[in-house]
């Protein structure tokens, strides 16, 4: 299967997997040589080989959907180590006793895998975030059309 951005060269990619043009493609754009959206629905390809190949619309972004405590529970290394801090909250940047920040300067964490998990972290906190405003944006917007419904004298 074949994902990727709109104008990333996917359906390109089919054709030289092809050996010949079996699906459309365009030129890239002349004025920031990107490529242009093509693909507009999944189409399976049967390569020579006998392969199969599924091409795909592209996609506009890709975003997170777990919550922080996912997150958390992905990283099972990192949770063992922030069950021994002393704090139960505690973000792993700054807190005095913080288990995971001392099993990373003993070299028993690894610098890059602490990063990648405060990143996805702060990205999961940012989509609850996102998730929370909407929720009470909708709750707000049905308390207003329950409002309405009950002056105008319709039922609910």
């Amino acid at each position: 299967m074949l994902l990727g951005f709109n104008g990333a060269g996917k359906s390109t990619l089919v054709n030289r997997l092809y050996g010949k043009d079996v699906t459309k493609t365009q030129a890239n754009r002349f004025s920031d040589g990107k490529g242009r959206y093509t693909t507009t629905s999944k189409f399976l390809h049967q390569l020579p080989y006998g392969a199969l190949l599924l091409d795909t619309p592209g996609t506009r972004g890709v975003g997170m959907n777990s919550s922080a405590s996912e997150i958390a529970e992905s990283f099972s290394d990192i949770a063992a180590f922030a069950s021994h801090c002393r704090f139960h909250d505690c973000s792993h940047t700054r807190e005095p006793g913080c288990a995971v920040k001392s099993a990373l300067q003993s070299g028993e964490l690894k610098q890059d895998r602490y990063e990648h998990y405060l990143l996805l972290k702060r990205e999961a906190m940012s989509w609850e975030e996102v998730m929370w405003q909407r929720r009470k944006k909708d709750k707000t917007l049905g308390k207003v059309l329950y409002q309405y419904r009950r002056r105008e004298g319709k039922h609910v």
